[in-house]
């Protein structure tokens, strides 16, 4: 994910509306963390600013993780212990 990108490098969101427009350089800076704070205020943050959030950054959100939990899954398959977590 785009936030990700300004979270861990030096990208800027100057540079992200310049490649890839200013709504999704806008949905980016909604859903960037400020890693400056401690993970626990980062958590807070988050479930603070989520019943602010625009509906599209509620919809990238939530397709977030739900392809999260699709790769988790696959990777419980290959490994053989997806039924185990199937059962949890």
């Amino acid at each position: 994910m785009l936030h990700d990108t300004v979270e861990d490098t030096q990208t800027t969101f100057v540079e992200l509306e310049e490649h890839f427009g200013a709504e999704v350089a806008g949905l980016v800076r909604e859903l960037t963390d400020d890693k400056s704070l401690e993970k626990g205020e980062r958590k807070r943050l988050q479930i603070e600013h989520a019943r602010e959030s625009s509906i599209g950054a509620k919809q990238v959100k939530s397709q977030t993780r739900s392809a999260m939990f699709g790769t988790s899954r696959s990777a419980l398959r290959q490994t053989g212990h997806y039924t185990v977590a199937a059962n949890i």
